[in-house]
This record gives C-alpha cells, sequence and structure tokens, in this order.
C-alpha cells in the first residue's frame, strides 16, 4: 500500500477559458452555476486521465507486467489449479498479442506497461479522482477559480499538471503536494503554458505552517 500524498490544486481564468478546460472532459453549461453541478454530479468520474486518456495499447495488453509463461496456471472458481491457456494456439496468439504491443509502445510512446506510461504521463502510479471530495468554485468579475483536493500515490502529479497547462496556457495552475510520510511539500505554478513557481520544501509529520503562498 502506497503513502498518499495530499494535492491542493488550483485552477484560475477567464470565464471562457476555464469553461474550455472543463468541455474537454464533456462539461455543456455557461455560467458558474452549471460547472459547480457538473463537478458535483462527476466527481467520481472525472480524473487526470479524463484529460490526458492513456492509448488503449496500454489496456489492453498488461505488458507492465512479464510475459505470461505457456505453463502458468491459474486458481478455477472451483480452487483448482488448471493452464491458463487452453491450447498451444492460444498460447501463441496471446505471445504474439504481447511481443506486438511491447514493440508498438516502445516505438510509439517511448515506455512499455501501463506503470510506465502513467508515470511518464502524470508523475505518478495510479489514476486519481480529481473531484472526489467536491471543489470551491468562485467567480470575481469575469474570471473563476476552481479548489480542490485529491490524493495521488507517493508522488504528486506534476507532469500531468504541466502538460495541462501547456495545452490551456491562459489558465493558472497552482498544485500543492503534501506528504507527511515521506516529509515533502512540492509547489508548482504554471501560468502561460509554463511552470513559474516551482520548490521542494520539507514537510514535518507534525504539520507544516501553512505559509505557501498562492497567486491572488
Amino acid at each position: 500500500m502506497p503513502n498518499y500524498c495530499t494535492n491542493e490544486l488550483k485552477l484560475k481564468g477567464n470565464k471562457k477559458d476555464i469553461f474550455a478546460l472543463f468541455q474537454k472532459v464533456g462539461f455543456k453549461g455557461d455560467s458558474k452555476e452549471s460547472l459547480v453541478d457538473f463537478i458535483e454530479n462527476n466527481k467520481n468520474k472525472i480524473t487526470m486521465r479524463s484529460w490526458l486518456p492513456m492509448p488503449q495499447t496500454f489496456v489492453d495488453y498488461d505488458t507492465t507486467n512479464p510475459k505470461q509463461d505457456r505453463n502458468e496456471k491459474m486458481r478455477n472458481e472451483c480452487g483448482q489449479l488448471v493452464s491458463m491457456f487452453k491450447s498451444d494456439k492460444e498460447y501463441e496468439d496471446y505471445s504474439k498479442g504481447y511481443d506486438d504491443a511491447v514493440t508498438y509502445q516502445k516505438e510509439t510512446y517511448g515506455v512499455v506497461g501501463w506503470y510506465n506510461y502513467n508515470v511518464h504521463t502524470l508523475g505518478v502510479k495510479w489514476d486519481a479522482k480529481v473531484f472526489e471530495y467536491g471543489a470551491n468554485v468562485t467567480e470575481k468579475d469575469d474570471e473563476i477559480t476552481v479548489e480542490c483536493t485529491f490524493n495521488t500515490a507517493w508522488l504528486t502529479p506534476i507532469t500531468w499538471l504541466t502538460t495541462l497547462a501547456a495545452e490551456f496556457p491562459k489558465l493558472y495552475f497552482q498544485i500543492d503536494g503534501y506528504e507527511p510520510g515521506m516529509g515533502f511539500h512540492d509547489c508548482v505554478g504554471c501560468e502561460n503554458g509554463v511552470v513559474v513557481t516551482d520548490y521542494t520544501e520539507d514537510y514535518p509529520d507534525e504539520g507544516c505552517d501553512d505559509n505557501f503562498n498562492y497567486r491572488e
């Protein structure tokens, strides 16, 4: 079981640009109130991968794990050990598909397996529900701010944040990741599509003094 990193995410920008960010994950409204409803109704569906989908090849073939052996066995519903493959042909088809997937993933994405793809594109091992605990959405003049907290395994999803920031350069993104078990606090902020704040500091188990500065 991993240590969980608690992430405080802040998104800020012109209403039209905030809406464009959420339209990518299915939002169709045109007001702060409709955005609040959308987040609440989809808080168990919107994940980091909702913005950066995983290619199907990593879903179809579990190349993160070693290729299975022809004689490998599994337990059936009665608890008996039986062969994982019913015939040589079934194993040959599986083996070729696995080998082809490894080659394709390496050549196309530069990594092999869902684990490496997640680390490469999200910065963490597993996907996560971004709005699982809801969100605070505020509006001032024509600007909307969205703030939420979510957990990821071991690390702060910095790569995910910087990728989104590059795609939506008119928005301000900030994430603060706190992991008391390993004792660190990461802070990364992006503006105009590039990183403008990037530091890591000690975060003791007894808590921090919460003196970091958000962009106002």
